[in-house]
């Protein structure tokens, strides 16, 4: 997969192959949507990780202890005080704003005790904000390389169409199908296209991370990128960058 660094709204590039209702083409596997929680669940329980060995980037379990403000959430990490859970760091939204500035994920309701995994985004003195946004976004962007690693078609939905293409639905991350990917009239390229099951293939995509924080030395990434991968694990959510055509 190209590389960038660039920061901006997630977006994978697709290339179509069928309407859902046709077969795919030879022994071509095609992948289904997971069925994942809007966030990771702890099936085992909440065993908090000692505060002395937090790191930022690090997994943890996350226990809900509190509703906030504007869809906030104070959570119980085994900390000294409790960690933050801003709202838009709850799940991923595809359909959210094209907006660079904007975080593309959104908010929804968790219930009092529920526990989750998050990742530590920050910590500072004795304030910790953690993401379950994070780790989903981390399972989103494993499945969507696997899909293009076994060269799978997928199944998509339509979220919005624009004068360049339409954006659809992959794992919960939004994709690009430009127009020139998709031949569809002129005329039909409208709002009637909206909820509509395509299969696609992964054409391209990139990564957004900072080599400032991921790269020991400069040109690391370009060195060796699998090194760098492992290391980002341990400090960044990674997600898909914009392609620029």
């Amino acid at each position: 997969m190209q590389m960038s660094t660039r920061t901006s709204v997630a977006l994978l590039s697709l290339q179509l192959v069928s309407s859902v209702a046709l077969a795919p083409r030879g022994n071509r596997l095609t992948a289904q949507p997971s069925r994942r929680r809007a966030a990771v669940s702890c099936a085992d329980g909440f065993t908090p990780v000692p505060v002395a060995d937090l790191l930022a980037g690090q997994v943890v379990p996350c226990k809900i202890v509190e509703a906030i403000q504007n869809g906030s959430y104070l959570v119980d990490i085994g900390a000294n005080s409790l960690a933050m859970l801003p709202g838009h760091e709850i799940f991923l939204n595809p359909n959210a704003s094209a907006n660079p500035s904007y975080d593309s994920s959104g908010g929804v309701t968790l219930e009092v005790g529920t526990i989750f995994e998050g990742q530590v985004l920050s910590m500072d003195d004795s304030n910790i904000t953690v993401s379950l946004a994070a780790v989903h976004r981390n399972l989103a962007w494993s499945r969507a390389v696997q899909v293009q690693t076994c060269d799978a078609t997928y199944i998509a939905t339509v979220l919005r169409v624009g004068k360049a293409g339409a954006r659809l639905d992959v794992e919960q991350l939004p994709a690009f199908l430009p127009w020139s990917h998709w031949h569809m009239p002129k005329t039909a390229q409208n709002s009637s296209l909206i909820g509509m099951q395509l299969k696609v293939e992964v054409a391209d995509g990139s990564i957004n991370l900072s080599t400032k924080m991921l790269e020991e030395r400069p040109g690391d990434m370009l060195k060796d990128k699998e090194a760098v991968f492992a290391r980002a694990n341990a400090i960044e959510a990674i997600s898909l960058a914009e392609l620029v055509a």
